[in-house]
């Protein structure tokens, strides 16, 4: 199991990025890093400064990204922008639009786009397994 642990503390923050960033967070799998990611939060928007997971488990980037996003949320930021290119395919799944290289979006939309579109795949779903069974009884097929 994935666990991101927020970073707050300076002295740690400094320790683990060179930006200059106000937060950040270090995902782990038991005692394992598998992740981090640093960002600032500066007033109405929150800026993924950095994010570093291995590409092949795009889940862990996801989850850093999503933590990133409630963090910044959570100190009244409404925006979030990032620049990291080893995300993009994380970042267009989320919803983020891309302006020249900096891909954004409002958070309250970033982080309920995948659940949303979870919920119309499983209607579509239903929908058309429905209408099979439906066909199959009005034409007095086997099912």
């Amino acid at each position: 199991m994935y666990i991101f642990k927020p970073v707050t503390d300076m002295n740690v923050l400094s320790e683990f990025f060179s930006d200059d960033v106000n937060g950040g967070y270090i995902g782990f799998e038991g005692e394992e890093i598998i992740g981090r990611c640093s960002l600032l939060v500066d007033g109405s928007k929150v800026t993924v400064k950095t994010i570093e997971f291995d590409a092949d488990k795009p889940d862990i980037g996801e989850g850093l990204l999503r933590a990133a996003l409630n963090f910044g949320a959570n100190r009244n930021a409404y925006y979030a922008y990032c620049s990291c290119e080893n995300a993009i395919d994380v970042m267009k799944l989320m919803g983020f639009e891309e302006n020249n290289g900096v891909y954004s979006g409002d958070i309250p939309t970033l982080l309920t786009i995948l659940y949303l579109l979870s919920i119309f795949l499983i209607l579509d779903y239903v929908l058309i397994t429905g209408s099979y069974i439906l066909k199959k009884l009005i034409t007095k097929e086997k099912i």
